[in-house]
């Protein structure tokens, strides 16, 4: 069949017409970034003043100029920390951080915590813009319960929207 006779078919010019008119977008609009957020939540009268975080099971490298004297999985670093963003291991069901944190009240000190995510992901695919990225649904948090005292999980969905996840209470 001929491109000609093809065209007098309407719905393949209208296919044709969608086709165009899709390819011609100005690249991805839609955040291929999937964060889990957590809000921190103060009910003992004292404060964070630094927090520091590793991906438990990651390699780390130890660097003496460092703050924290690691370099390599420090997935992030806040000072007067409300609210974190992480990201979770798509390949796995569980990931483990651990959260280092500078306490201040009455007198200021270092406490380390682990913080527990289960989870199941998925792929999911977005549009011909923006290809794939993974979702993820939470399961279960837990924490080693040193500075910590309580988490919930406030929206179970993680997607590639900025809403908060879970609260972390100390």
């Amino acid at each position: 069949m001929t491109l000609q006779k093809l065209f007098k078919f309407p719905w393949v010019s209208a296919v044709c017409g969608v086709l165009c008119l899709s390819s011609c977008g100005n690249g991805c609009e839609e955040t291929r970034e999937t964060f889990c957020v957590a809000s921190l939540y103060a009910e003992t009268g004292l404060s964070i003043s630094t927090l520091y975080a590793w991906g438990i099971g990651q390699q780390r490298v130890a660097d003496t100029s460092s703050a924290t004297g690691y370099s390599d999985s420090l997935m992030l670093e806040v000072s007067s920390p409300e609210q974190l963003e992480f990201i979770l291991q798509p390949d796995t069901t569980v990931t483990r951080i651990r959260l280092q944190m500078t306490v201040t009240g009455d007198s200021t000190y270092q406490v380390e915590d682990t913080l527990t995510i289960r989870y199941d992901a998925r792929p999911v695919f977005l549009n011909m813009d923006c290809g794939c990225t993974v979702f993820f649904t939470i399961r279960e948090v837990n924490t080693t319960g040193h500075l910590l005292l309580g988490t919930s999980i406030e929206k179970a969905e993680i997607t590639n929207t900025e809403d908060v996840n879970i609260s972390l209470l100390y």
